[in-house]
């Protein structure tokens, strides 16, 4: 048996056990929880108006379609990781397996973070943010921010607690974990080489007793149980990716639900530009009392 017919062997063998595993949600899945959550988002209504008149028209016929715009680019997140996973079930051997485990990983963690985005737009969670010296502002999404909106709503509103949860174990999955590794510890998915080698000294009493050569892997969950076969890896990332794709879409069917109870069309974010000093601020300068420092101070 030549090579060839080797590596046509372990791709058939990776392509059952692939096949045996949980494949995750369908393409009709994604498209059905996706249309519920723009759906939910474009019959918000509307929340206070901006005081400028025409700030106000422009905020009531585009508010929504801004958002919503994340919503497009959440399902496209998603349905990229559908045909990831389908190209990792039809060619598991590298190099196009790694590509596409990758691929999925990388949309997983996009799909996250739109889908907390949209939480938190729709919500009234700021995503404005002043950059260091004041004087322009940044995008910001706050984990921590929605995370104690949820908690409040969680009372009044049944979906917010279990989206919250949701959330959660996305920030601590595996996939999550994974796709850090890859993304920043340069660890590879199905060919394990080390990262590097060292050398262990056992020492007793001072005295080195005994060298050893040892090699360093991975931090990631997939390598924790000692297992480097291109087999065993494939399935637990693999795995790891169905799972916590899985909550996403779960995720988005709970914001949906969130959306349709409890959001409305929030006013944009208000910035204060101060034009004699240069400094923008939050805080409106009408609302200030007798002694509060005004016009701001670069921070």
């Amino acid at each position: 048996m030549n090579q060839q017919e080797l590596e046509q062997g372990v791709e058939a063998r990776l392509r059952a056990q692939l096949t045996a595993l949980p494949a995750g949600p369908s393409v009709t899945d994604i498209t059905t929880a996706v249309d519920a959550l723009a759906k939910a988002i474009d019959d918000m209504p509307d929340g206070q108006s901006p005081q400028d008149a025409r700030l106000a028209a422009v905020w009531q016929q585009s508010g929504r379609f801004q958002i919503n715009r994340w919503t497009g680019d959440l399902g496209r997140s998603l349905h990229g990781v559908a045909h990831a996973i389908e190209d990792v079930k039809a060619n598991p051997l590298p190099p196009a397996g790694v590509d596409a485990i990758e691929n999925a990983l990388w949309r997983l963690d996009t799909g996250r973070e739109r889908i907390k985005t949209i939480a938190c737009l729709a919500l009234g969670v700021t995503v404005v943010t002043l950059i260091p010296n004041r004087t322009n502002v940044a995008f910001k999404v706050d984990g921590k921010a929605l995370g104690r909106t949820l908690t409040d709503l969680a009372s009044t509103h049944p979906s917010a607690g279990p989206l919250n949860a949701v959330l959660e174990q996305l920030w601590g999955h595996d996939a999550t974990n994974r796709r850090n590794e890859v993304t920043h510890g340069l660890t590879q998915v199905a060919d394990v080489p080390p990262l590097f080698y060292f050398q262990l000294a056992r020492v007793r009493q001072r005295q080195i007793e005994s060298w050893e050569t040892r090699s360093y892997h991975s931090n990631s969950a997939p390598f924790q149980a000692g297992n480097l076969t291109l087999s065993a890896i494939l399935r637990q990332t693999y795995t790891a990716i169905v799972e916590a794709f899985d909550l996403e879409i779960q995720a988005v069917n709970l914001l949906a639900q969130l959306v349709q109870s409890a959001a409305r069309l929030e006013p944009w974010y208000s910035v204060f530009y101060d034009e004699d000093t240069g400094v923008a601020t939050l805080t409106d300068p009408r609302t200030t009392g007798f002694g509060d420092p005004w016009p701001p101070a670069k921070g």
